[in-house]
């Protein structure tokens, strides 16, 4: 480890880890003011690791818990402006994470994902209300637009789309005649195979239909 800063000393990783989003950076693991280690870093040359976070824990291992001790409960906090808690989450968060917020529920399938709001409501001990607003702002002021749900299947110019409507509709039709077929058919399993009126097994009664469509069927 490297000691070095201004009027109070650092302490920061003398090799860069990977990050969760793939970069590396160094790690501060103490200082009095995470500002000084911007400072620090700069003259040290480190430009493009001047917005490093100071204090991060050796041992985090989640996004969210770094951004609790970075800035929920770092010695020299203060309380936060609006404007600063804005900057932090749009540096500290991707875009998608702020579109996705405001997109709604997950489609069927899809991992479910702890929403940013709740994240931000825990780091800055605000309402999840006050954390939908620092969203909102932050999306006006980067001039994002809100994410609308995107369908899964390719916008079709006007004459296509006539077309492929008037499929769309017959094969939902063929589909539910197929269920209710379907339907029918268990039903007339479950019947055949009651213990009550059983006759022969499923393989037997199914053979025993195949005969009586071919007017092969026989008896006794």
């Amino acid at each position: 480890m490297e000691i070095f800063g201004q009027i109070n000393p650092i302490t920061i990783s003398s090799q860069k880890y990977k990050q969760e989003d793939g970069t590396k950076k160094y790690l501060i693991y103490s200082g009095e003011r995470r500002f000084m280690a911007a400072r620090a870093l700069v003259k040290r040359g480190l430009k493009k690791y001047k917005n490093i976070r100071a204090r991060t824990l050796i041992n985090d291992s989640s996004h969210d818990s770094l951004m609790r001790e970075v800035y929920g409960t770092n010695k020299d906090r203060k309380n936060w402006e609006e404007s600063e808690i804005i900057d932090i989450i749009v540096k500290e968060y991707p875009k998608e994470r702020f579109l996705k917020n405001m997109a709604g529920a997950p489609r069927l399938g899809q991992k479910k994902e702890t929403p940013l709001a709740d994240e931000i409501s825990k780091i800055f001990a605000v309402s999840k209300a006050t954390a939908y607003r620092y969203i909102e702002a932050a999306i006006e002021r980067e001039g994002w637009q809100k994410q609308k749900n995107k369908p899964e299947y390719p916008l079709l110019a006007s004459s296509e789309f006539s077309f492929a409507e008037k499929r769309a509709k017959a094969y939902n039709k063929a589909l539910d005649t197929l269920n209710m077929a379907q339907k029918e058919v268990d039903l007339i399993l479950k019947d055949v195979l009651d213990p009550k009126n059983k006759v022969m097994n499923r393989k037997e009664f199914e053979a025993f239909a195949k005969a009586v469509k071919n007017k092969t069927v026989r008896h006794i």
